[in-house]
């Protein structure tokens, strides 16, 4: 607008020039000649719509301005944000050059370390070349001081293995399998036959034996008899007890060896072991029978027994296997029960 009022002022002062200009005319030129008076009305009309086209176009120009003038406010709004922004731009790069400044100095100290460490591997590579130029110089001497310790440590391996053998093993019988428990400390000696004397005879052995399936015999094996023994092969009597397909199978037996324990112990009317041993196998309590008049003993079967091949149902009498009963009286009630099947575990230690 500072613009367009200079162009108003200059319109109105040529305004009163043409006024002044009729003024002056001679003043001879009367006002009642209608001529003269219609044509510089013409000429004023003119005049005037010249203005008003000029003032027209001052309008536009003006608007034009105006609107420039807001163009012109915006760049400079927006050149400001730029600036701040190039401020902020100016300061970030100075930031980053201060950091790639440091990183260049630690870049400088880490090669100066690495250096350092160049020089001494190659030091160190000296150092073993020159020892294995000692090695093998000595290689001979050395394997067969090597050789010598080698044959020493095996010596004495040897010797604590036949120690821990003779101190540390525990042998024990499984009734009622041709096997022993699957465990890495444990082996089998020998499997062979359960045997013992006959239950319907009076004298006799009373333990039960585990005789070898393979037997060597001695001198003495074919001399006449003098009031003998006498040995013979062990049956389940009691198939339900065994779990036994028929009556008078026969009973295998196993001797086992376990080298991480010194100690066995069968414990009855006990399925598991107490704190600190460890199982070896647990099963059933058999032994003869009440009414058998050959004197007896206690053994521990298998829970899982097996019977010996070619046994069958043939009944050969010999050492008869039954179940175990609680009588409850001198035997204490409870913690027993009257009339109970007992059980039994073999532990090792």
């Amino acid at each position: 607008m500072a613009t367009a009022q200079p162009l108003f002022a200059f319109l109105f002062v040529g305004l009163l020039g043409i006024l002044s200009a009729f003024a002056s005319k001679d003043k001879r030129i009367l006002v009642s000649d209608p001529g003269y008076i219609q044509n510089e009305l013409h000429q004023i009309q003119v005049k005037l719509q010249e203005y008003e086209a000029t003032k027209i176009l001052v309008t536009g120009l003006s608007a034009k301005v105006s609107s420039q003038e807001n163009e012109i406010s915006q760049l400079k709004y927006k050149l400001s944000s730029v600036e701040t922004e190039m401020s902020s731009l100016q300061q970030l790069l100075n930031a980053s050059t201060k950091s790639v400044a440091v990183m260049q100095a630690e870049l400088a100290g880490q090669d100066s370390q690495i250096n350092s460490l160049q020089s001494q591997i190659s030091a160190d590579k000296s150092n073993i070349i020159s020892l294995q130029a000692v090695v093998n110089a000595n290689s001979s001497v050395i394997s067969t001081q090597l050789a010598a310790q080698e044959a020493t440590i095996s010596n004495l391996e040897n010797q604590i293995h036949n120690t821990q053998g003779v101190s540390t093993g525990a042998v024990y019988i499984r009734w009622g399998r041709r096997d022993c428990p699957a465990d890495n400390s444990t082996h089998l000696v020998y499997t062979g036959y359960a045997g013992g004397s006959n239950s319907a005879h009076t004298g006799g052995a009373a333990e039960m034996v585990c005789l070898p399936s393979d037997p060597t015999w001695g001198p003495h094996k074919e001399i006449e008899h003098y009031n003998p023994a006498y040995m013979y092969g062990a049956e389940y009597e009691d198939a339900l007890l065994f779990g036994m397909p028929n009556q008078d199978e026969d009973v295998p037996c196993a001797v086992c060896r376990s080298t991480m324990h010194s100690t066995s112990l069968m414990i009855p009317a006990r399925e598991q072991c107490y704190s600190g041993w460890t199982e070896g196998y647990h099963g059933v309590l058999s032994s003869g029978s009440v009414g058998s008049p050959s004197p007896t003993q206690y053994v521990c079967v298998d829970e899982h027994p097996q019977a010996l091949t070619g046994g069958g149902i043939t009944n050969s009498e010999g050492r008869l296997l039954y179940q175990v009963r609680t009588v409850c009286g001198s035997l204490q009630c409870p913690p027993y029960e009257d009339d109970k099947v007992l059980s039994c575990v073999v532990c090792l230690k």
